[in-house]
């Protein structure tokens, strides 16, 4: 089955590519050498497939995907630290679900010139003469 990850078309990339892909997309992944072996190349040739953006943005597409097929069992896990009472959980999951907001202050100080407001229209008007206004 060829599939879109992460707006990567696999469409483009051979069917050794493709394997290669799926097979560097996994955590615990085989090496490399095995991973050119059992595909069918050379590693140097599995090498420079790996120099290419779109097979690196494929491989992250692709681990990404994979990643959002555990979520359900990490949501799980999380769900039961927190009911534990283990607060960095609880924490955690109120951020997710938009129950909490990150407080940031921000402080400005401004120096003033020291200049009147008719000192600012002063200069307003001269930049209007300047300018051939009235």
């Amino acid at each position: 089955m060829v599939a879109k990850f992460k707006n990567v078309d696999l469409t483009k990339f051979n069917d050794q590519q493709r394997q290669a892909l799926e097979m560097l997309c996994v955590p615990n992944r085989q090496e490399y050498g095995e991973i050119a072996k059992a595909v069918g190349v050379n590693l140097k040739t599995l090498y420079r497939w790996r120099q290419f953006p779109e097979f690196v943005e494929a491989i992250s597409g692709m681990a990404i995907m994979n990643l959002h097929a555990d979520l359900p069992e990490v949501f799980s896990a999380m769900l039961k630290k927190a009911k534990a009472g283990e607060v960095r959980s609880v924490a955690l999951m109120f951020k997710l679900l938009g129950l909490t907001v990150d407080k940031k202050e921000v402080q400005v100080e401004v120096e003033a010139k020291g200049e009147s407001n008719e000192d600012v229209a002063e200069d307003i008007k001269r930049l209007k003469a300047m300018l051939g206004k009235r």
